[in-house]
């Protein structure tokens, strides 16, 4: 066995808890649709947030190719997939709300989903360094403007225009990032 598939198989088994989590929380709205009162920016999350970790553990398929492991790279590849699951127990309770109100649930907890979110945004960045993605730095403080600000604006606000605009423009390029990364995307060559 080789050290990326040794490594690969604790991040899979997170990644899969997390997918796993989603879809037994979507199939539990489904069941008691009368129970549970579905919020569309929620739901928005929920599906961006499965559609990331479908990306993680694709786009991890590019370590392959890396020959030297440490434990501290080993330990950082955890740590953000534990972030993702993490993230992930938050949008889609283990418990779900006794009032079954999931608009009210998902603005009690938007900071601790945000805050995951800003820390899965600072280990992607990281992440792109160590695979060796060499953007300019202009680029770098771009895409900090475009994801980290807006995340941590909505840490604060409740505000239902503000979050649902994020919600869809999430979705779409999470989306379209999976649609265009898994059909032409490097880790489809990683072996």
């Amino acid at each position: 066995m080789a050290t990326f598939e040794y490594i690969s198989v604790l991040i899979s088994i997170i990644v899969g808890l997390g997918i796993t989590h989603l879809l037994v929380g979507i199939a539990r709205l489904i069941n008691h649709p009368d129970r549970y009162r579905v919020y569309w920016i929620h739901l928005l999350w929920t599906i961006q947030s499965f559609e990331w970790l479908v990306f993680f553990w694709w786009f991890n398929l590019t370590m392959a190719t890396r020959e030297e492991w440490t434990g501290l790279l080993y330990t950082f590849f955890v740590l953000f997939v534990v972030t993702s699951f993490l993230r992930c127990a938050v949008i889609i309770p283990i418990d779900f709300p006794e009032d079954g109100d999931f608009r009210e649930y998902f603005f009690a907890k938007r900071r601790w989903f945000f805050g995951l979110l800003i820390v899965e945004g600072l280990f992607n960045f990281t992440d792109s360094q160590i695979k060796g993605m060499d953007l300019p730095v202009w680029a770098w403080i771009l895409v900090g403007i475009v994801i980290l600000v807006p995340n941590a604006v909505a840490m604060g606000t409740k505000n239902v225009k503000f979050h649902g605009a994020l919600a869809v423009i999430s979705v779409f390029f999470m989306t379209l990032w999976l649609v265009l990364g898994t059909i032409g995307g490097e880790a489809i060559h990683a072996y």
